[in-house]
């Protein structure tokens, strides 16, 4: 099972993705470089790291790892 904070976890695919190595829990994907196409590889990577199905939808609703973070806590199983 996945471990850790999620935020964090989420701060660093998109990090990965980006290539920003300084990403926070409160940056926003799309304000940081993101796009649709990179949204849906992170969507994918969130699914493996977070153990969790995750929409690529999410992340353009929710930019931030904080928020991603949050509405899977509130979905948990």
């Amino acid at each position: 099972p996945a471990e850790g904070d999620p935020a964090e976890a989420v701060a660093a695919v998109f990090a990965e993705l980006l290539g920003l190595p300084g990403f926070s829990i409160d940056d926003d994907f799309f304000a940081s470089g993101g796009d649709s196409l990179l949204a849906v590889q992170a969507a994918l990577q969130l699914e493996t790291v977070l153990e969790r199905v995750i929409p690529a939808g999410l992340i353009a609703q929710v930019p931030t790892p904080r928020g991603i973070a949050g509405l899977l806590a509130l979905q948990q199983p």
